[in-house]
């Protein structure tokens, strides 16, 4: 056998890039850290592209995609809070991703790692939403998030159980991350009624539904956590 011949046998035997990356993938889903990066990854992408797109429209000549990407990032006090709060979100997205690798137990001090970051990322992004005007969007939303994020983190088990008469058990900070994508849901959908005709919108609203998603079974996961 040539050494051609044993390269090739070698490189067959490997599995593809493709089959490496949907490997890796998998393994990330096991956990909610990779649903929740998952939906940062894609609402970053899409905004920073709509962003891009719109200041190589409306740029003077020599602007450039780069330069339009770090207004985005970095022109205002409210995008630099809400860059930093998605800096924080993918960090707390690797915390619960690490906490998963045995999805069986997961290591609870991850988790409340987790937790606690995701409390902060919160609080930032409630900062930029009243920087940005949305202040009952913030109060409605992001601090619903940050008081269940908060109160997860600093608990001294997974859970903390309330039982009510005639009521299954639940988890009272668990319960207000789930609420906290409500006001949200309803101010996706108040814009797309709104400006139902107008295809940046639309593709904002449809993948912010993707996103909200995609967090939204994150919170599931972690809603069972004992």
């Amino acid at each position: 056998m040539s050494q051609q011949e044993a390269d090739d046998g070698a490189a067959l035997s490997q599995p593809s890039r493709l089959q490496a990356a949907v490997a890796g993938l998998r393994r990330r889903m096991k956990g909610p850290g990779g649903y929740y990066n998952l939906g940062n990854v894609i609402g970053f992408a899409v905004a920073a592209m709509q962003a891009a797109l719109a200041g190589g429209a409306t740029s003077v000549p020599g602007g450039s995609v780069l330069v339009s990407l770090k207004e985005y990032l970095v022109g205002s006090p409210s995008a630099v809070a809400m860059s930093v709060a998605m800096v924080i979100f993918f960090m707390s997205g690797e915390a619960y991703f690490k906490a998963w690798r045995d999805p069986a137990r997961p290591y609870l001090g991850l988790v409340r790692l987790g937790d606690a970051l995701s409390a902060v990322a919160a609080l930032v992004l409630c900062i930029s939403l009243i920087l940005l005007g949305n202040v009952a969007l913030a109060l409605a939303s992001s601090l619903l998030l940050v008081g269940g994020k908060f109160g997860s983190a600093l608990r001294p088990g997974a859970s903390w159980v309330v039982q009510l008469q005639g009521l299954p058990g639940f988890d009272p900070f668990r319960v207000a991350v789930i609420l906290s994508r409500v006001p949200a849901l309803l101010t996706i959908a108040a814009g797309l009624a709104a400006d139902a005709t107008s295809s940046a919108v639309l593709i904002q609203q449809v993948t912010l539904l993707i996103c909200y998603g995609l967090w939204l079974r994150a919170d599931l996961m972690l809603f069972r956590v004992h």
